[in-house]
């Protein structure tokens, strides 16, 4: 029954945070714009280059909101990892951490910490189809954390992170979706 209540009560929260989410942007895109003096673009690989006028960040900003709002947990968790990884030096990323970290890191440790669980490496720990993680420095810490701990416990590998309860948690729920870790059974 608890169970049940806090799903109730984190949906809720998040309807009202789509809601305050919208009032703001539409304040924000009715408010003049102040013109930035044109920078030299720059170059990025094809693969990375943003579509042009597109911010990346805001639209995946806006999956976790939405997705959180229509109480769609799991999908809302996801976008949030990619958000984290791919843009963790975001202004408007970090005001969101910081503003909701206590309720998103309850929903990770539920899973990962409630129980002190124990990772490995899964499956997929060395696809080479996915060793293009590596290039991504979070990743690749969070792995090294995991293979340098002498439990595998996730205590052991939050003690020893410098990313941040959150960030670490969310990172290994991130590296556990395509079977890189996993929970040790």
């Amino acid at each position: 029954m608890a169970a049940h209540v806090d799903r109730e009560r984190v949906s809720l929260f998040f309807t009202l945070l789509l809601e305050r989410y919208a009032e703001l942007r539409a304040s924000e895109e009715a408010a003049p714009r102040v013109r930035k003096p044109e920078q030299p673009p720059v170059e990025m690989p094809a693969e990375e280059a943003p579509r042009a006028g597109r911010d990346l960040s805001r639209e995946l900003l806006d999956d976790v909101i939405t997705l959180f709002g229509l109480g769609d947990l799991d999908g809302g968790l996801i976008s949030f990892e990619r958000l984290l990884f791919l843009h963790p030096d975001n202004p408007r990323v970090g005001a969101f951490v910081k503003k909701y970290q206590d309720k998103i890191l309850k929903l990770y440790e539920d899973v990962y910490t409630k129980d002190d669980v124990v990772l490995e490496f899964g499956p997929q720990a060395r696809n080479p189809k996915l060793a293009f993680y590596e290039k991504y420095e979070p990743l690749k810490i969070i792995r090294n954390l995991v293979r340098d701990s002498d439990d595998g416990h996730v205590s052991s590998v939050l003690q020893a992170s410098t990313l941040g309860p959150l960030k670490t948690l969310a990172l290994i729920n991130f590296l556990s979706r395509p079977g890189i870790l996993k929970i040790a059974r």
